[in-house]
C-alpha cells in the first residue's frame, strides 16, 4: 500500500471521530506518539498505540470543518490540515491549523507526532534554528555596543 494512503486511512478515521480499532492495524505496537506543542518543552513522547488513542479520544468530535493535504517522500508522510471548530456551548467559532508527521516503514506507522498550533510552532522552531546558527557562529555571546552619554562641553 501506497504509504500517503496507509496514513489517509488513518486520518481520515481520526478527524471523522470514528473508532479507532478498525486501523490500529496500522500502527506498529511500539509506535512512538507525540504531541509537540510550541514553547513547551514538557510534552514527552510516548509509546503504543494506547497513547494515540487516548489522545484523540479526549478531543472528541469538535471539529465542524477539516481540510487535510497530503504529501510524503519515501517512508515520511506529512498531513496538513485546517479546521474550524465552536468552542463548547458559548458559540464561539475558531480555527486552527496542524501538521501530522509520519514515518511509515514495512507498511507500519512507527512514529507520529502531532503539531497543534502550527504556525506558532513553525516560528518557534525558526527562533530555535536562528539561535543554534548564532551559538555556532559565535555570535550569541557577543555583547551589546555601550553607548556613552555625551561629555558635556562647557560654552
Amino acid at each position: 500500500m501506497d504509504n500517503i494512503l496507509l496514513v489517509k486511512g488513518l486520518v481520515d478515521r481520526i478527524l471523522l471521530g470514528e473508532d479507532l480499532d478498525p486501523v490500529l492495524h496500522l500502527l506498529a505496537d511500539d509506535v512512538v506518539f507525540k504531541v509537540a506543542v510550541a514553547g513547551d518543552p514538557a510534552r514527552q513522547s510516548t509509546s503504543g498505540k494506547e497513547a494515540m488513542v487516548e489522545y484523540f479520544q479526549q478531543l472528541g468530535d469538535i471539529v465542524a470543518f477539516w481540510r487535510v493535504q497530503y504529501s510524503g517522500e519515501g517512508e515520511h508522510v506529512l498531513a496538513l490540515g485546517r479546521e474550524s471548530f465552536t468552542i463548547g456551548n458559548c458559540d464561539i467559532d475558531a480555527e486552527s491549523e496542524f501538521a501530522l508527521v509520519f514515518d511509515v516503514y514495512d507498511g507500519l506507522i512507527t512514529r507520529f507526532m502531532v503539531v497543534e498550533d502550527l504556525s506558532a510552532f513553525i516560528k518557534d522552531v525558526q527562533l530555535t534554528r536562528l539561535r543554534r546558527r548564532l551559538e555556532n557562529a559565535g555570535e550569541a555571546t557577543i555583547e551589546p555596543a555601550r553607548v556613552e552619554a555625551p561629555t558635556l562641553i562647557p560654552a
